[in-house]
């Protein structure tokens, strides 16, 4: 136990802001190469346009801005719609929350307000490592959260995985993956099927020994064979 109470909470505050200004240094160089050739980020940037440019020191944003959609609103104004986000932001105590943000309009909006990739203390090593998985991420859900573009099966199902295996924000609150409680029901069924296949050789042995002990040889045999 350490004399200081107040020590392990500080370090990974210290820690958890070294490592996350050292990833914001180099997200925009890893954004720019993972990028460069990717033809469905392209689209979007073309069609939105593309800012990392935010003040708050606590945060990455990979955010589509804005577009004319072309049509008015429902107060007859000229419809515009918001791109998705893609956001790292610091918490108090160090950790990193990684999270996305579907497009929205006045027409339409996904049912979470956003998904929850990941909580927890990285280092900027391993966020720069996961970036080009959460970019793809942004893309998919960007194509599948706006009413006017027309997204990939390979996007479809992406989002469909995101959306039920991981937390997502719904009314404000916290809502767990809905999938894992899938994956509970598949790991205790097969755990409970192992068992029973274990020890079903262990309960005949046992029966056995026991009919015998007692002078029931016949049925001890009959069990064996």
């Amino acid at each position: 136990m350490r004399e200081n109470p107040f020590w392990l909470p500080s370090h990974k505050r210290t820690v958890g802001r070294y490592e996350f200004d050292w990833f914001q240094e180099l997200a925009q160089t890893e954004l720019k190469r993972h990028t460069k050739d990717f033809e469905r980020f392209k689209i979007l940037e073309d069609a939105y346009g593309v800012t990392t440019s935010f003040s708050d020191e606590d945060c990455f944003q990979i955010s589509f801005m804005k577009r004319k959609m072309g049509r008015r609103d429902f107060e007859g104004n000229q419809a515009v719609e918001n791109g998705a986000d893609l956001l790292y932001s610091l918490g108090p105590q160090g950790q990193v929350a990684t999270v996305l943000y579907g497009a929205t309009s006045n027409f339409a909006s996904m049912n979470e307000k956003l998904i929850y990739l990941r909580i927890g203390h990285y280092s900027a090593h391993q966020l720069k490592r996961r970036l080009r998985r959460d970019i793809h991420d942004l893309v998919a859900y960007a194509y599948c959260s706006s009413i006017d573009l027309e997204p990939t099966f390979r996007e479809r199902a992406r989002v469909w995985f995101l959306r039920r295996f991981h937390p997502l924000d719904i009314d404000d609150k916290f809502s767990q993956a809905s999938g894992n409680k899938w994956v509970s029901f598949a790991i205790d069924f097969t755990l409970r099927t192992l068992l029973m296949v274990l020890l079903k050789p262990i309960g005949i042995a046992v029966a056995i020994a026991f009919l015998a002990l007692f002078g029931f040889d016949y049925l001890a045999q009959l069990i064996s064979h």
